[in-house]
């Protein structure tokens, strides 16, 4: 996954069997159940099961991953409170079963580590108008004690902020024609420390407008299906930063292929609040250290997405994807990536690698591909490419440009017993890692792994001397195994 030019945290999905195992229970519109959040716990237990009309979830975890320090990391004087501390996780989730196909559920969760606290309590509904037709709601309050910053103020304090998110949706879901309203939203200080919020201050309100052909195998176009999907984004003061319409058609050919495209006009605002202190916040000087460089402190931009895509199962052995996309105006954030890719916007290049931010507009390119080959039923291999280029319009510098390629090979020697590589390469940081793994899995939730990972630089700088390291550098290595039996209990 590209990280480069990103300011919100980035979604990644739970691959744990103990935490998977049940996981739909505390899923809800909005997560506030994210079992990522727990990195290493020393121990968890967890519950879930249905008793009549009650379907309900325990799960408390002790996670050392929070006070976890290596090398010089633990000698920090600032880490002392914190070194081989554990946080505490607690999970409550209750939902009961109204009539058919509607539900009424309540979910509490609670995060305790030393100075970060979060108490967080949401009830949902689900409710079937009829066969085609579903409306849905979340609504959540969360209390925390944390550390929250004030850009009016230009500090962190240590305070008390209570926080309020929701959702609701109303689906209609016809055999061709279908259409869904959408609306999400979260206050300033609301916390899930549990779950997973990308933004704050926020909320999203959305249309879904689609149509879906009749299918008939004998033709050389078997179905096709377009939409219209528009949202808006503006904060809790009512100002607007982003708005989207995306036009977009697919047709489904024969040998399970598809082909499709998409057109999106767009409008994307940045506020200097969202980067660090205002202008209010103290006496700076606009050329040279408020957060934003120049006159302004917004930046903006109307854009234009296009893309292509399509992939298709040619045969038993060979399956290929692609997609292509071209964003035209998109925000380069002047973060800069890494050593290969510093900043490249008109305030560095005047002032140097610690100017003030000075956000603009580019040309993105997005490349992604990837084929799977199976020549025999225990044999599976496949490499997949994602690629993204960014360049500016101002200066004409390439902000970042990554590679990533992945491969990935499996032999399973029976149902249960199998062998697998993965190798990974990252152009931005030329970072290497592979592994190699040999698993046993005869039930769900029982498993045996014996496994090996490498991670490597090339041509990298070191990161205690800075100095540019020519060939292979080495960061880790490590050779594991991990065991896991499912007790199950029934009542």
């Amino acid at each position: 996954m590209v990280t480069a030019n990103q300011r919100f945290p980035i979604f990644y999905p739970e691959k744990r069997p103990f935490f998977l195992e049940g996981i739909d229970v505390f899923r809800t519109p909005i997560t506030v159940v994210h079992t990522r959040a727990i990195v290493d716990p020393d121990i968890a237990v967890k519950t879930t099961g249905k008793l009549g009309r009650n379907t309900f979830g325990f799960m408390v975890a002790s996670d050392n991953g929070p006070g976890s320090f290596v090398g010089s990391e633990r000698l920090n004087p600032a880490n002392l409170p914190f070194l081989d501390k554990n946080a505490y996780i607690g999970v409550l989730r209750l939902k009961r079963d109204v009539g058919k196909e509607n539900t009424l559920g309540m979910l509490a969760t609670s995060y305790n580590f030393i100075q970060k606290h979060n108490q967080l309590l949401a009830f949902d509904g689900r409710y079937r108008l009829d066969k085609q037709t579903t409306a849905t709601f979340q609504l959540i309050g969360s209390n925390s004690r944390n550390f929250f910053f004030d850009p009016n103020e230009g500090k962190t304090r240590y305070r008390t902020g209570n926080g309020f998110g929701y959702s609701a949706d109303y689906n209609v879901s016809g055999r061709n024609w279908g259409w869904e309203l959408y609306g999400e939203g979260f206050t300033q200080d609301y916390r899930a420390d549990v779950g997973f919020v990308q933004r704050t201050n926020s909320n999203f309100s959305s249309a879904f407008l689609r149509y879906n052909s009749d299918k008939d195998p004998k033709k050389k176009i078997i179905s096709y299906h377009v939409h219209n999907f528009t949202h808006f984004d503006y904060d809790w003061q009512g100002r607007m930063y982003v708005w989207e319409t995306e036009f977009a058609g697919e047709l489904s050919l024969p040998r399970s292929s598809y082909l499709g495209g998409f057109w999106e006009p767009a409008y994307e605002r940045l506020f200097e609040h969202e980067f660090g202190p205002t202008r209010t916040a103290r006496a700076c000087n606009p050329f040279l250290n408020c957060t934003f460089y120049g006159e302004s402190d917004e930046r903006s931009t109307s854009k234009q997405h296009i893309s292509v895509y399509g992939g298709s199962n040619y045969s038993k052995k060979i399956q290929f994807s692609g997609q292509y996309t071209n964003r035209f105006g998109h925000l380069d954030l002047d973060f800069g990536n890494g050593f290969k890719y510093p900043r490249v916007s008109p305030a560095a290049l005047l002032l140097g690698q610690r100017a003030p931010l000075d956000p603009g507009r580019g040309h993105l390119i997005q490349l992604s591909a990837g084929v799977t080959y199976q020549p025999t039923n225990e044999l599976r291999m496949s490499l997949n490419l994602n690629k993204q280029r960014l360049t500016r319009y101002d200066t004409g510098r390439v902000a970042f440009d990554v590679d990533i390629w992945t491969f990935r090979g499996t032999y399973q020697f029976s149902k249960a017993t199998f062998a697998r590589v993965i190798v990974d390469y990252n152009t931005l940081n030329s970072r290497v890692r592979s592994q190699l793994l040999l698993g046993w899995t005869p039930s769900p939730g029982t498993s045996f792994y014996v496994g090996y990972n490498d991670d490597m630089n090339y041509s990298s700088p070191n990161p205690f001397t800075g100095d540019l390291t020519p060939g292979f550098r080495r960061n880790s290595r490590t050779f594991f195994i991990k065991m896991s039996y499912l007790f199950r209990k029934s009542f």
